[in-house]
């Protein structure tokens, strides 16, 4: 699935570096995953995230996981995209959010969530010889256009235990409800009325 993060979706909260190198390890694209391992029949939730130690002013193109074997449900996120600061592995970057998905497996195995592909746009301050410090009040800058894709996330799915299992037990995993209804409350003798009973799932 292809899609461009639009230009009016970023909010920058936090003082950037602009003079910060492009490279690796100052900009970057993360799936986390809530669970890692997990059976059949529960969920995971993955957040999409974009690192940042350099002067991110937008983004271009974006290319979202397939999510290949998920049953895939996109969970509301606000619709613009505010770096907050976070600690990572030591360091501190601005880190935004770009999508949240609760996954339900559907098969056991070992599940792949394939990279996710960003075009992020670097505002970079120029550098070199006969620069002065009123270069920076006439815009010497240029925006640079970084593709950054996340590593490959795979997630662990068990079959639910076989020990204790009921008899005729179908694998579903959640709270299960039920309502039943009466076509008539008051009837005549030999008449006929109808009787429905509706269950409902809510997976955890």
């Amino acid at each position: 699935l292809a899609s461009s993060a639009a230009s009016d979706v970023y909010k920058r909260q936090v003082q950037p570096d602009a003079s910060a190198a492009i490279n690796e390890e100052n900009l970057f694209v993360k799936v986390d995953v809530s669970r890692k391992n997990l059976y059949l029949g529960e969920s995971t939730l993955a957040t999409i995230k974009v690192y940042s130690r350099v002067d991110l002013t937008n983004f271009g193109r974006s290319k979202f996981p397939a999510f290949t074997g998920f049953l895939a449900e996109e969970v509301p996120t606000p619709q613009q995209i505010e770096l907050v600061r976070e600690n990572y592995n030591g360091q501190l970057y601005n880190v935004g959010i770009i999508r949240k998905m609760l996954l339900f497996p559907q098969h056991t195995g070992e599940l792949t969530i394939e990279p996710f592909e960003l075009e992020c746009i670097v505002r970079q301050r120029l550098t070199g010889g006969g620069r002065s410090i009123f270069d920076d009040f006439f815009g010497n800058y240029r925006d640079v256009r970084a593709m950054r894709s996340s590593r490959p996330v795979t997630v662990h799915v068990k079959e639910l235990p076989q020990e204790g299992k009921p008899v005729g037990f179908s694998g579903t995993v959640g709270t299960i409800s039920m309502s039943t209804s009466l076509s008539a409350d008051t009837v005549n003798a030999n008449d006929a009325i109808t009787y429905k009973a509706v269950s409902y799932t809510h997976l955890t």
